[in-house]
């Protein structure tokens, strides 16, 4: 059936309409190299309460009595925040932004510090200043900060426009007749009496606490925790989950800490039962505004996004710089593996007889799908069925994996420190052994279709003393969890 002509015409001009409407309201809006949503209720986010100090605004309000003193800074109220994301608090700056993940105690050298993490897009960085806030003093003491940028400028970087890592560093020693106590919140600024629209909790500072000098050059203990890599998976790798706690757990970790973007329900159901068990710290994050307006290649994008990491993981340092002497940043898909029936804490001892260092650096082996000629295992188990390896490991510096020493490290990457207190000193296990990087892919690295890691193999049985153990949790876990079992 056919419309009459004059409807015909009045559709087409309706919709001519809309379009040109459309078409001008999109021209007319300002045009930005980024943009920024503003959160205006934050107290919405108190899943995310790491960052802010409700202690202290607490103590504000019982004793107001001891704030009283006037001063051109202000203590910052909950309403005064600004929000980009629910993890990232947000400090405005002339042709930018600071992004803020997190604020540390770290007393770890000579003089106590006080460490920020923050992003910026803005080169050079500008001056920022501390505004450190102490127990029943209103006036809080303002420190220019130190940068230590959290990525190596010969990968290419500082850019403009992009999310660029950095630790400000605040020096929080207060000068005699005043007591030394150590600060429990921080603000970023841009001028010393600048109005703060952030605030945060310093973690792991004690409150209304004399400062206690801790000055080690190596914590003695042999407590090893895992900072993984940020769980954002679609797909149910629930089994791959298990069996990968599973096994660290065996090598003798102690404490396993995930920061989590989005994952399948399934791998949901995992975590909820390792933090019952106490073996897991799960931290709820959201990716760093992405502010980037430059045109880049998706490889060049892929490895700035890179930078999107780093924040994340030295959060992992510096909530843990006083609870572990060691950590061990890798992914869901590799494992390094302790001589038999030995532990990864012997591991490192055998390493550090003869000397201290930094990091404990390992070469990577490539596990392939593809090049494995059979299983001894369930294949949903996929490390601990698979044990044709890569005859020859990655070349010196590509996807290496550290253990990091607590004591000294500044900055972490997911592979080498960045920064230690002094110039860092990495000792590297021979490809040899003992203990190996395993790396298990579905195929190559590379962009051809065959590579030397896929024919040039051999067979390593390297899990054979935890393999039966280790499956016999597998099952137990999947069938208490009601989860598709392993056979």
């Amino acid at each position: 059936m056919q419309l009459p002509f004059l409807t015909l015409c009045r559709s087409s001009f309706i919709i001519k309409t809309v379009s040109v409407i459309f078409t001008l309201t999109w021209l007319s809006q300002p045009k930005h190299t980024h943009t920024t949503t503003i959160i205006q209720d934050p107290i919405q986010f108190h899943s995310h309460s790491r960052l802010l100090p409700f202690r202290y605004w607490n103590h504000r309000s019982l004793y107001p009595e001891r704030y009283k003193d006037s001063s051109c800074m202000k203590f910052p109220r909950i309403s005064d925040l600004k929000y980009a994301a629910a993890s990232w608090q947000w400090l405005p700056i002339v042709n930018g932004s600071v992004y803020i993940y997190g604020a540390y105690w770290d007393p770890r050298f000579e003089e106590p510090l006080v460490r920020i993490l923050v992003y910026c897009d803005v080169v050079p960085l500008p001056k920022l200043y501390c505004q450190l806030w102490f127990p029943n003093n209103n006036k809080p003491q303002t420190v220019l900060a130190t940068p230590v940028y959290g990525w190596r400028p010969e990968w290419g970087g500082p850019t403009m426009g992009v999310n660029e890592p950095y630790i400000l560093t605040c020096n929080c020693r207060r000068h005699p007749p005043e007591k030394e106590i150590a600060p429990v919140a921080v603000s970023v600024v841009t001028s010393p009496c600048g109005d703060a629209t952030n605030v945060l909790d310093i973690q792991n500072a004690p409150f209304n606490e004399d400062i206690k000098k801790r000055t080690r050059s190596y914590r003695n203990d042999s407590s090893i925790a895992v900072c993984l890599k940020w769980l954002h998976y679609r797909n149910d790798k629930s089994v791959s989950l298990v069996e990968w706690l599973q096994l660290i757990k065996q090598f003798g970790v102690e404490k396993v800490y995930i920061p989590v973007v989005s994952i399948h329900r399934n791998m949901r159901k995992v975590l909820k039962y390792y933090v019952e068990q106490g073996f897991v710290v799960v931290t709820e994050i959201d990716h760093p505004p992405q502010i980037s307006g430059l045109k880049q290649s998706i490889i060049d994008r892929d490895f700035r996004d890179l930078r999107r990491e780093l924040l994340p993981l030295n959060d992992c340092l510096y909530r843990n710089i006083l609870r572990h002497a060691w950590l061990l940043s890798i992914d869901l898909d590799e494992i390094i593996v302790p001589p038999p029936s030995e532990t990864l804490s012997t591991l490192i001892e055998i390493q550090m007889s003869d000397e201290v260092f930094d990091a404990l650096v390992f070469r990577n082996f490539f596990v392939l799908d593809g090049a494995q000629k059979d299983l001894v295992g369930p294949s949903k188990a996929r490390i601990l069925s698979h044990t044709w390896r890569a005859t020859v490991p990655s070349p010196i510096g590509m996807r290496e994996k550290s253990f990091f020493n607590t004591s000294s490290v500044i900055a972490m990457h997911n592979h080498v420190p960045i920064s230690c207190n002094t110039p860092c000193s990495l000792s590297h296990v021979p490809p040899e052994g003992p203990g190996r990087l395993l790396h298990f892919r579905e195929k190559c690295s590379y962009d051809t279709k065959d590579c030397p890691e896929l024919h040039d193999v051999i067979k390593e049985d390297s899990l054979a003393s935890w393999r039966a153990t280790v499956l016999e949790e597998i099952r137990h876990i999947l069938r208490i969890l009601d989860l598709e079992p392993l056979e």
